[in-house]
């Protein structure tokens, strides 16, 4: 995959703006990914919500994730 850096333009965009390039980004890369790329990009994302939970107090970041986690992987979850 080839790595594309942020324009300038939008490296001083708002936070909200990098987060729906961020979010579109990904939808669109998931969308031709190979199973295994599905894996190594869920990998990245738990290891840096882990990083970020690790490195400071983020309850509802927490709570999300325990959310997600269980809607897909308890018993009971979505199927």
């Amino acid at each position: 995959m080839i790595l594309h850096t942020l324009p300038t333009a939008a490296q001083g965009s708002t936070p909200e703006r990098r987060k729906d390039y961020a979010v579109q980004l990904l939808k669109t890369a998931l969308r031709y990914s190979s199973d295994d790329e599905i894996a190594a990009f869920t990998a990245v994302i738990e290891a840096q919500a882990g990083a970020m939970l690790a490195g400071r107090f983020n309850p509802g970041l927490n709570d999300a994730g325990y959310h997600v986690f269980r809607k897909f992987w308890l018993s009971g979850g979505a199927q």
